[in-house]
């Protein structure tokens, strides 16, 4: 966006809007929580750096919430998904080379684990599961950052049920 270039614009605003906007993502209006779905990705792709942190700690628990519980095949319920989803490729996809590992490893192992339990678990539509591949994908390509295959790796092994060293739990 045009803030972009200008963090120090660009966080301060995006600071002031996190707390209303996690928020709307447990709203009960499906249509609020994809607009809102729709906002974080956009946030994210701005200020991923400056939101990191704030994003595993608080959107990312009703997002994959989500993901993990609501398998409605209802048009809103999909919209949200397809968002939920969107913004995962987004994070997987432009993840910046120079994010701190504090915050890049659990956010690419926790969008990792949601986009396969989302490939175990029917009924998912084709387009939902062509996305869910797309996070994968970009993930196991992501060459910015060596250890986010790693974590990659970690998240598949949780969703299907691996421990290291012990077999399936």
């Amino acid at each position: 966006s045009t803030l972009t270039p200008h963090p120090s614009t660009l966080n301060p605003l995006a600071h002031t809007v996190w707390g209303p906007l996690v928020r709307r993502l447990g709203d009960e209006d499906a249509r609020i929580r994809v607009q809102a779905a729709v906002v974080v990705r956009s946030l994210m792709d701005d200020a991923t750096e400056f939101l990191s942190s704030r994003f595993l700690a608080t959107a990312w628990p009703p997002l994959s919430k989500t993901l993990a519980s609501d398998r409605s095949p209802s048009t809103l319920s999909k919209a949200h998904r397809s968002a939920i989803l969107a913004l995962c490729l987004s994070l997987a996809t432009n993840v910046p080379a120079k994010s701190h590992m504090r915050d890049l490893l659990p956010i690419c192992c926790s969008v990792g684990a949601s986009a396969a339990s989302l490939l175990l678990l029917p009924p998912l539509s084709g387009g939902e599961r062509e996305q869910a591949r797309g996070v994968l994908r970009a993930l196991a390509a992501h060459r910015g950052v060596p250890s986010v295959q790693d974590g990659l790796w970690l998240a598949l092994a949780r969703a299907v049920g691996v421990e290291h060293g012990s077999g399936v739990r």
